[in-house]
């Protein structure tokens, strides 16, 4: 890799001395994105090598439901239910599933409060809506590059009934 080359750029500035890798960040002057340098100068993610943090993060936020889940909790604190009827097709069981195990990252708190009935509800804890501006670039990056199924599916059956008819 050319390190001086116009595609990357090292910014040792940028490193943080508080994280577990071990080299500079590097940056792609393409793209925006961040990587990490090894001591060799070798980038981690090339070489085949993956942070640690960074892969148990997109694993943590990638699971199915996580991602719709925190997004509804971004409108604030939310009761059990309400969240449930904003994802109609996630099961009751994997949303206290999900909840419990987003309480256990510290990502959500669980509130009970001492109502009659008592009431429970959901909100984000500080490291919770420190994701705010990640799942709002996430969205961005939706609305220009995922199809909706219906868009999908609709784009599929225009081509194949093109592709189908008789030509003339």
């Amino acid at each position: 890799m050319d390190l001086s080359s116009n595609f990357f750029r090292v910014s040792f500035s940028s490193m943080d001395t508080t994280r577990s890798h071990e080299g500079p960040a590097i940056e792609s002057a393409a793209t925006g994105s961040v990587g990490v340098l090894d001591a060799e100068g070798g980038d981690v993610a090339a070489a085949g090598g993956l942070c640690p943090r960074f892969h148990r993060a997109v694993e943590l936020i990638g699971k199915r439901w996580t991602g719709a889940i925190l997004r509804v909790l971004q409108g604030g604190r939310t009761r059990f239910n309400a969240i449930a009827a904003a994802i109609p097709e996630m099961s009751d069981r994997m949303l206290a599933e999900r909840l419990r195990e987003l309480e256990h990252e510290g990502i959500v708190a669980r509130l009970v409060i001492p109502d009659s009935p008592v009431r429970v509800e959901y909100e984000l804890t500080e490291k919770g809506r420190a994701l705010d501006e990640t799942f709002c670039a996430i969205a961005r990056w939706a609305e220009q590059w995922v199809e909706t199924e219906g868009t999908a599916e609709s784009g599929d059956v225009s081509q194949m009934r093109q592709a189908s008819a008789p030509s003339t």
